[in-house]
């Protein structure tokens, strides 16, 4: 039987018990990737990549196929200055807050945040000092990473510079 489940209600759920595998970690950026890619090859920019918007369908094999959902705010690239437009402040990358305008790239910052939320088993502030540290790109206030390997630790600081021109596209964390 297929079903669909969010990210969010997933990581919940495995949350109770343990903290994620690292090695299904990379299966979920993979996924995500996968679709990021193709979304960003249209010139488009999703702006609410979040747990709860990353559906989950398990096949009868029980193989798992992550999907992105939701895209009310999704715009075409490059988003103007003052556009107006946010997605979950949570996952917000530091550029869609000012006015200079932003990419594709934002989408990239969001799904550094979700991998570390993954990765630490905790969930994001929307406010306060470690909001505001996570947005300069600084994971040093991130409880439980201690046993993230050296090289998902360094794509996720990768993915959320706070220079949205430093951070990978999707096409390069594929590679």
């Amino acid at each position: 039987m297929n079903f669909i489940i969010s990210l969010q209600d997933y990581l919940e759920t495995i949350g109770l018990r343990s903290t994620l595998p690292e090695s299904q970690i990379w299966k979920i950026l993979l996924d995500i990737c996968k679709g990021l890619e193709h979304v960003h090859n249209l010139n488009i920019v999703h702006l609410d990549i979040k747990p709860a918007n990353i559906f989950i369908k398990k096949s009868k094999s029980g193989d798992l196929t992550l999907k992105i959902g939701d895209f009310g705010l999704a715009r075409q690239c490059p988003v103007p200055p003052n556009s107006g437009l946010e997605g979950d402040k949570v996952y917000l990358a530091p550029e869609v807050l000012g006015d200079d305008g932003y990419e594709t790239s934002a989408d990239i910052f969001s799904l550094g945040l979700i991998l570390v939320e993954m990765a630490s088993n905790t969930y994001l502030p929307d406010t306060g000092v470690y909001w505001q540290d996570l947005r300069k790109g600084n994971i040093s206030l991130c409880e439980n990473l201690d046993q993230t390997s050296p090289k998902l630790l360094e794509l996720i600081k990768k993915m959320i510079d706070p220079n949205p021109k430093l951070r990978p596209t999707a096409s390069e964390i594929l590679k």
